[in-house]
């Protein structure tokens, strides 16, 4: 998918900048998630003569997201790949891009999910290219859980109204609530998108659907 950034929106294209995540990013204070679609071919100003790819795989964590397949991504230099809940033609659901199941009754995409929720991109920071991701969505926010074994991973806890307070013993990166607020990922980092919500007293709808998407990453960055 390819969509330039039109004219109207020449204030979000950011400085061209072979270094650095600061001046790359630079974007207009007003940018917020309505504007997300007009940054579809958002260049991050990388070297494009450094053919780095990112391979990506995106698996639920047990029993505390909402489902979805499992995803394998490929991720170049310079593309982004856009977090988000499925919705329309150019937004479709599918184990090869980042669109997760959007809510339903009776079914189980999440309710906290956003279209346009985040985004990762690739940076070919030296020594070694990384993987950033950006929070798009300034309402139901973005995490990083770092450090959960795949041991812990059957009690884990997604970040929501009835956790917040709660104790870890692992390190959670919070994204939420400030637009442009960015991290890198790892491998092996859990990824949130949204919030656990309290689930009321129905006999109807999906438990499911009251738990964000927490995907666990597994990533390969190569250079070829």
């Amino acid at each position: 998918m390819s969509l330039n950034v039109p004219d109207s929106h020449a204030h979000l294209r950011p400085k061209k900048s072979a270094s650095s995540l600061s001046s790359a990013f630079k974007l207009s204070a007003n940018f917020g998630p309505r504007k997300v679609k007009s940054l579809l071919s958002f260049d991050t100003g990388a070297n494009k003569n450094l053919s780095t790819v990112a391979a990506i795989t995106l698996k639920p964590v047990q029993s505390s997201s909402a489902e979805f397949q499992i995803k394998v991504i490929v991720l170049e230099l310079g593309n982004n790949l856009f977090l988000g809940k499925e919705g329309g033609p150019g937004r479709k659901c599918a184990m090869d891009n980042g669109f997760f199941p959007s809510f339903a009754w009776c079914q189980s995409g999440s309710r906290t999910v956003k279209p346009y929720h985040a985004r990762l991109w690739v940076e070919d920071d030296p020594p070694e290219p990384r993987l950033y991701i950006q929070n798009l969505d300034d309402h139901y926010g973005t995490w990083i859980f770092r450090g959960v074994s795949s041991q812990d991973e059957k009690d884990f806890l997604p970040h929501g109204c009835e956790t917040r307070d709660l104790p870890r013993k692992h390190t959670m990166i919070s994204l939420a609530g400030v637009q442009l607020s960015t991290a890198e990922v790892k491998s092996g980092d859990i990824i949130q998108l949204g919030v656990q919500k309290k689930m009321p007293d129905l006999s109807w709808g999906s438990s499911t659907s009251y738990l964000p998407v927490c995907a666990r990453v597994t990533l390969t960055i190569k250079r070829r």
